[in-house]
């Protein structure tokens, strides 16, 4: 009987470590989107979602559906997001103004996923054509790291070390 529970310990463990729970990640900003714009991005994450709303009669043709409200908001670490949708939100615009994040010293590539998971837009200023954006380090943005924003200017060279 010792040996039997001795056993299932090292059993249990294993099983639990194959069914684990999904780590929480961080929320993509999704509000502004149409459903199916929304839906996809919260997949690519592998985030999972629910749907408030709909009507009367439901959400037949998801993409006629804008998502209002997020719950929880972008930035937030999650493993599911409710979306509150309507056939249109007049007060939600796709970006809206939000603290811009510290991407200084970052590869262009990941300096560009952290922004989109913020909600933020960004345009690209470089010395050269950028072809391969993690070839290339932001070395300044504006506005800076903490300050309020829509969009980003993000300044990149090869090598930050001159900077």
């Amino acid at each position: 009987m010792r040996w039997n529970a001795l056993l299932a310990v090292p059993v249990l463990l294993v099983a639990g470590v194959a069914c684990g729970s999904a780590a929480p990640k961080a929320v993509p900003n999704v509000t502004g989107l149409d459903l199916r714009a929304a839906e996809a991005r919260l997949d690519a994450r592998g985030i999972d979602h629910s749907v408030e709303g709909g009507g009367t009669f439901g959400i037949v043709l998801r993409s006629n559906w804008q998502v209002c409200e997020q719950v929880p908001t972008a930035g937030a670490k999650a493993t599911e997001v409710t979306l509150v949708v309507e056939r249109a939100c007049s007060r939600v615009p796709p970006f809206r103004a939000t603290v811009v994040p510290d991407v200084e010293y970052e590869t262009l590539t990941e300096a560009q996923d952290e922004l989109l998971d913020a909600g933020l837009g960004w345009e690209v200023e470089a010395d050269g054509v950028v072809l391969v954006p993690s070839n290339w380090e932001v070395c300044d943005q504006y506005p800076g790291p903490g300050e309020w924003g829509d969009s980003v200017e993000l300044y990149v060279e090869r090598d930050c070390f001159d900077w």
